[in-house]
């Protein structure tokens, strides 16, 4: 069939052009759809709107601190620490212990930290008898979730770099014996330079080629994540329900039934492109962008899982109609499976049957970029395979 461009331009186009061609006009077509640009646009704005609740009073997890002793005992020092955080936890300062312990009590806070006095002499004795057993600091909580252990790292980060300076003071003495003498500025400029130059707490994941980001922005922010990668797929599905309707207005008349499927998923990749940057905008604006190399990847290779998930539910359905029945339940379990809330480690991986999972896992390995390809050929595979057994039945 000679196309429309063909006749405009008096040339014949190569596939390319041709594919180039049909794939802008049916961005361009995208584009002018009014639900389509506000939900674009919400991505972003769902991203920064939830990040920002996540640091407001009602934060993920409240845990109380309690610091015991005089003002200059390592116990304030620690907890001062944690409270000048830019952090989704909802740090509170209290006096009292029993207070703060109460609060856990009456399900006010999740957690109660306190820190004793008499810390830095404690450490003093460890940092030079390694055997030495102390409390450096007596926790009492509601329950001991996954969330509150990532969050009891952070206390652990604040206490090992107190210790580690009462270790390098017993380092500076020992060194003195043999006739070293390191000045106090030129002491702290080391410690500062090499002791604290690498983050004291971090994850692994199997399958990582690398350590990835911070505990914080892996799992007490993932919801922002998850939120706008649904929000992407929900784009992604409207474009869908536009290019049904299209084929039922007669809009793909002069395009052969067999060619069709092809025009389904530009459309939905136009649309995915598009929904993941706007993804990637909104972890930016978030604050939970961690790395380019991580996030530019997964945010790839969930454009191409989600238009090739769209295009598959596209030619299952149908039609506009069925489709839009399907969304919703589609969405809630999307939501209910996929790592956007909890992670669940069971034997059979049911997340991997939707692209959410890509945009959520391939941030913290690359293995998931290669999951999310093998994926989306299989999603396409299916998608040809329904569609020429429904031509076949037409």
């Amino acid at each position: 069939m000679t196309s429309n461009f063909e006749f405009a331009s008096g040339k014949k186009m190569s596939l390319a052009h041709k594919c180039a061609v049909w794939f802008f006009m049916l961005a361009k077509r995208l584009f002018k759809k009014p639900v389509f640009i506000i939900t674009l646009i919400l991505i972003p704005l769902l991203g920064g709107m939830m990040s920002l609740a996540a640091k407001e009073e009602s934060g993920i997890k409240t845990v109380i601190l309690v610091a015991e002793g005089g003002a200059d005992e390592i116990s304030h020092r620690v907890v001062d620490a944690l409270l000048s955080e830019d952090s989704v936890v909802n740090f509170k300062e209290y006096p009292d212990a029993e207070d703060a312990i109460e609060q856990v009590e009456y399900g006010k806070a999740d957690a109660a930290w306190i820190i004793p006095a008499g810390l830095g002499e404690e450490f003093r004795k460890y940092a030079v008898d390694l055997s030495y057993d102390f409390t450096a600091a007596n926790m009492y909580q509601r329950e001991d979730d996954s969330i509150i252990r990532i969050i009891r790292e952070k206390l652990n980060g604040a206490l090992f770099r107190e210790l580690s300076k009462e270790i390098y003071e017993t380092f500076r003495e020992d060194v003195s014996e043999v006739g070293l003498y390191p000045d106090e500025e030129e002491f702290m400029r080391y410690y500062k330079d090499f002791a604290l130059k690498e983050s004291i707490v971090k994850l692994e994941y199997l399958g990582a080629a690398e350590e990835q980001a911070t505990t914080e922005t892996d799992y007490l922010t993932s919801p922002v994540r998850g939120i706008a990668a649904l929000a992407s797929l929900i784009c992604v599905l409207a474009a869908s329900l536009y290019s049904l309707q299209d084929e039922k207005n007669g809009f793909y008349s002069r395009i052969p039934a067999s060619k069709r499927l092809a025009v389904f998923f530009a459309s939905n990749l136009a649309a995915s492109i598009a929904s993941s940057a706007a993804m990637v905008f909104a972890l930016i604006f978030s604050g939970t962008f961690t790395s380019a190399s991580y996030e530019i990847p997964a945010a790839a290779i969930f454009a191409l899982a989600t238009a090739s998930f769209c295009t598959l539910m596209c030619r299952v359905f149908g039609s506009p109609f069925a489709l839009g029945a399907a969304i919703p339940p589609l969405l809630l379990a999307c939501a209910a499976i996929c790592p956007v809330f909890v992670s669940i480690l069971i034997p059979f991986r049911p997340d991997l049957l939707f692209p959410v999972t890509y945009a959520l896992r391939g941030v913290l390995s690359h293995a998931y970029v290669g999951y999310g390809a093998i994926y989306s050929v299989a999603a396409i595979i299916l998608a040809y395979a329904v569609d020429a057994l429904r031509r076949r039945r037409s």
